[in-house]
């Protein structure tokens, strides 16, 4: 059997999917225009030299871009025997235009289907009449190709969410009624863009595995199959005659990847848990195990925790009341007098923490009382990209799970494709919302700080923005050094002192430099140039790292302040590799051995 490689055209879409995962990168799309013809064939050409034989367009959504039928064309042209669309359906709904496809050598189509209705399609895509059009478009290739002879190889992707789940089988009916015997289902998709909107519309992975039971019935009396996507089959070991197999791999050649598919994935299983069956299955090539955005909160909390790594001469301890006030790191204007002491009797005695993307509120607040409880520390920093699981509820739950100070990392301020996707999250605009809240301003809590790199005044527009969030409201603003500082400079320390001084004018407030642990001893010129204007803290002393922030969280920690490593970067890749993911047991299901999948459709 030969390769099949998937390609991503772009991020432009004709639709407004309420639950899209890259709506984060079409927030400035100057930036992150579509890729040329040319630039594509390159991939194309790449692909049949590399020996893939099959090849998919993806986006983004492909049929936005005019020259779809050219690019159809080319593939086919370089000796791809299958070339199939992955699409919204909508413009197949003019048939002179599905004509054009079918006559470049399209083979294949998955048209993204999430409901058997427009009041539940149209609503979950944005988008009034995307129902019909798709329908019609399901019409006008059914009649094209049987006019023509050609057997087109279809079948219909439908996301499960909040709002569709107990749909998803008259999907399949729909689908079957065009001739399609195959319904791909897929759970929420989650970004470093839309965590706490995703989370709205997500479903629990008992009720996942529940609602994928139902259709997989349904499609045994309807005549269709199901076929999983992000989801192991082995939690459906009794039913396995209602699903399709995922045989083959398909190696994706990313928006962002320039040279060969795949290159920016830095640690293989990024995104994943292993489950306790997994050594003993079949499937590992197309099978990475269950994704973390599945797991249940209990199960992620307890991972976190049980791989809370603290710097040393943290001690387990009693974590101090809601009466002992944390303070803030530096000068303590505005602190009740018990923090002074504290900060005076244990000047170490503070612990940083990110990484809580995937935690509901109640799930952070025992998170932070943990981290608490297991390092001794009295005060507690936590650094917070702007969104996640727990949504408005953040500062509460911060405030509940006994956290000092709560520091944004504030993204978008370079042009790469992760930071843009943070700043389509409003990463920026959670500043003012944090500000606004009553929590932050009771006496048991002390500090806001916005943590940027240190070129942050590169961007004068974002750095504008950043000065109008420090006005409105006392945030420390927090200087971090990147991890491959090593050197610092007398001229590295005067820019410092620059930016601290406009930061200190035009906000009155005061600015805080991080170094990275390799700069822990930096020369005495560079402290003592500092220290005029800004306080030096050494993120070695502070820092707990965990697995979810790690690089194998790396697919969604939006948190991690420039002082760390970033997840993934290439550092880091053969430990992760090493340590290994935690295995999760309890799961429904067993392993998939050569009777389950002798059971299953072939695909």
């Amino acid at each position: 059997m030969g390769k099949t490689l998937s390609i991503e055209t772009g991020i432009r879409c004709n639709n407004r999917c309420a639950f899209c995962y890259q709506v984060g990168w079409r927030c400035d799309p100057a930036a992150l225009p579509d890729p040329s013809f040319d630039t594509l064939s390159a991939k194309l050409k790449w692909g049949i030299v590399n020996g893939y034989d099959s090849v998919g367009f993806s986006g983004g959504e492909p049929t936005v871009r005019k020259d779809l039928p050219d690019l159809v064309s080319a593939a086919r042209g370089l000796g791809y025997r299958d070339v199939a669309v992955t699409t919204n359906g909508r413009r197949f709904s003019d048939r002179g235009y599905a004509r054009s496809l079918l006559s470049a050598g399209l083979t294949g189509i998955g048209w993204s289907l999430h409901g058997p209705s427009a009041d539940v399609h149209d609503e979950l895509v944005g988008r009034s009449g995307a129902f019909d059009q798709v329908v019609a478009g399901l019409g006008n290739v059914q009649a094209l190709s049987l006019e023509a002879g050609n057997v087109i190889n279809q079948n219909m992707f439908c996301l499960l969410t909040r709002r569709n789940h107990a749909t998803v089988a008259e999907v399949g009916d729909l689908g079957r009624r065009f001739g399609i015997r195959l319904l791909v289902l897929q759970p929420v998709i989650f970004s470093k863009a839309n965590l706490s909107i995703a989370s709205r519309f997500s479903l629990p992975l008992d009720e996942v595995v529940s609602s994928v039971r139902r259709a997989a019935l349904a499609g045994k009396r309807g005549g269709w199959f199901v076929k999983l996507f992000n989801l192991p089959p082995c939690f459906f070991t009794g039913m396995l005659d209602a699903f399709e197999h995922q045989r083959y791999p398909v190696d994706v050649f990313r928006y962002q990847d320039k040279a060969r598919a795949g290159e920016n994935i830095a640690v293989p299983g990024q995104g994943y848990l292993r489950l306790d069956r997994c050594a003993d299955c079949l499937l590992p090539a197309v099978c990475p195990g269950l994704h973390q955005s599945l797991a249940p909160q209990s199960t992620l909390l307890r991972i976190a925790l049980d791989t809370l790594r603290a710097p040393e001469g943290f001690a387990p301890g009693n974590p101090p009341g809601p009466d002992e006030c944390g303070g803030r790191t530096g000068p303590w204007e505005g602190c009740p007098e018990r923090c002074r002491g504290a900060a005076a009797a244990l000047p170490a005695d503070e612990a940083w923490v990110a990484g809580t993307e995937m935690f509901d509120a109640d799930t952070l607040a025992d998170f932070l009382a943990g981290v608490r409880a297991r390092t001794g520390v009295r005060r507690l920093r936590v650094y917070y990209g702007g969104d996640g699981i727990s949504g408005d509820g953040f500062a509460a739950a911060a405030v509940r799970g006994g956290a000092s100070e709560i520091v944004l990392a504030a993204r978008g301020l370079q042009q790469e494709g992760a930071d843009l996707a943070s700043r389509g999250s409003g990463n920026l605009g959670r500043a003012g919302a944090l500000s606004e809240s009553p929590l932050l301003g009771e006496e048991s809590f002390c500090g806001r700080g916005l943590a940027v790199p240190f070129m942050w005044q590169r961007s004068r527009k974002l750095a504008d923005a950043l000065l109008d969030i420090g006005r409105k409201a006392a945030w420390t603003l927090e200087i971090g050094f990147p991890p491959d500082f090593t050197k610092p400079e007398a001229p590295n320390a005067a820019l410092l002192v620059r930016q601290a001084w406009e930061w200190r004018l035009r906000t009155g407030e005061r600015t805080r430099v991080v170094l990275p642990q390799r700069a822990e001893e930096s020369p005495l010129p560079f402290r003592s140039i500092v220290r005029a204007g800004c306080s030096i803290e050494h993120s070695s002393r502070h820092w707990c790292s965990h697995y979810l922030s790690g690089p194998m969280a790396g697919w969604i920690c939006i948190s991690l302040p420039s002082f760390v490593t970033p997840p993934g970067a290439p550092d880091q890749v053969e430990a992760a590799a090493a340590s290994g993911h935690p295995t999760l047991s309890g799961l429904p299901g067993e392993p998939i051995r050569k009777q389950h999948l002798d059971k299953m459709r072939p695909g």
